[in-house]
């Protein structure tokens, strides 16, 4: 009798105490370990691509669709399109059951999703278009359903996982696919740096942000018409036209910064707040002063700005001007009587002078941040 019952009572004991010996019991749990990380990592790069990088872009876009009538929220817009995304991804697992090492590709619909909504056209408001997608995205699904079905015929054959986590061969796929299909959207959306600075700038300009509107690109070397527009606007906001903007990168497109007769791009700043900001006399003498510096007409701007401006206020590009013009004109002073600029502006020359072909950067280096650099070396397209 003891006899007999011996085998089914080590049988129990195998089934209830020894799992790990069952060959597909990690299975669920590998692929669950999986599945939770794939989706913390699009969580993770999806909201923070939309809230950090793409949301000034997205607020042109819906500003533009809808007329002005609505307004995008940084924070509640990325969440809100991630969140739709993520349910994309599951039904789009519901209907796959993609569970293992291509369980990635799930994710390719929304994340294809997410590259059109953010492939926003740095010219939207000259007429919504999307382009190459209208023959992109219906290629591009096809061949991920031919992909995917093929996939799932080939899934039971895969050798089973004998372990999980964050070192298994199967999550390290998992993560590399995302990877790459990332890579993706940063290249094929909106890419276009000086539309990012414009419509970060305009936000910024609305909400009365001026200081930080200024920083936006400030270490860049992009040029844009609108962007100089943008930060000579600012830079007036503050009282410090004359003070810093030869400090930034500069296009003018036409004969004159001044919006009335330059071809600019702006889209979510109204033409209203720009009319009444340029409706000081003041505000527009600054601008017609830069002007001429820009076109390195010293003569008509000195007999100007001696007018405007006495010497106790002169701004920093103003009297650095002033010094060239002076220079040009042998008009300098005796040494008892030189200005600081005046002094300021000889360094400058013999430094240029130190040897025949001086090293552009190290004199852009010391002297960047001033009228002197424009005007030797600046151009203007």
């Amino acid at each position: 009798m003891t006899e007999r019952l011996l085998p089914s009572f080590s049988l129990s004991v195998h089934d209830k105490k020894m799992p790990y010996l069952q060959n597909d019991s990690p299975k669920p749990m590998a692929n669950s370990y999986t599945h939770l990380v794939c989706g913390i990592v699009f969580w993770l790069f999806s909201f923070s691509y939309l809230y950090f990088y793409q949301a000034d872009v997205l607020a042109a876009g819906q500003h533009v669709l809808s007329h002005g009538q609505t307004h995008y929220q940084s924070f509640i817009g990325a969440f809100l399109i991630t969140l739709v995304l993520h349910i994309i991804q599951l039904v789009v697992f519901h209907l796959t059951r993609l569970a293992k090492r291509a369980h990635a590709l799930t994710y390719f619909p929304s994340l294809l999703t997410l590259t059109v909504i953010t492939d926003v056209s740095s010219n939207i408001n000259k007429g919504f278009s999307f382009g190459g997608w209208y023959v992109a995205i219906p290629l591009l699904v096809m061949a991920f359903i031919g992909i995917a079905w093929v996939l799932k015929k080939i899934e039971p054959f895969e050798p089973d996982t004998l372990n999980f986590g964050i070192l298994s061969r199967e999550m390290w796929i998992n993560l590399v696919v995302m990877a790459v299909m990332f890579v993706g959207v940063g290249i094929f959306s909106n890419g276009d740096e000086a539309f990012h600075y414009r419509m970060s700038m305009e936000r910024l300009i609305l909400d009365g942000k001026y200081n930080k509107a200024l920083k936006v690109g400030k270490k860049s070397t992009v040029e844009d018409t609108t962007l100089t527009f943008l930060r000579a606007f600012s830079l007036s906001k503050k009282g410090l036209l004359g003070e810093r903007f030869f400090e930034y990168p500069i296009k003018r497109g036409d004969k004159t910064l001044l919006p009335d007769t330059n071809n600019l791009n702006i889209i979510l700043l109204p033409d209203s707040v720009i009319i009444q900001h340029l409706k000081n006399s003041r505000v527009r003498l600054d601008f017609r002063l830069i002007d001429l510096l820009i076109d390195r007409k010293l003569d008509d701007f000195s007999k100007i700005v001696l007018n405007a401006y006495p010497d106790s206020l002169m701004p920093k590009h103003y009297a650095e001007a002033l010094a060239v013009w002076r220079y040009n004109h042998n008009k300098l002073p005796e040494d008892s009587l030189l200005t600081t600029k005046d002094m300021e502006f000889i360094d400058f020359m013999n430094f240029i002078r130190k040897t025949p072909e001086p090293s552009p950067v190290a004199i852009r280096r010391k002297y960047k941040h001033t009228y002197w650099y424009y005007y030797k070396f600046g151009k203007n397209d």
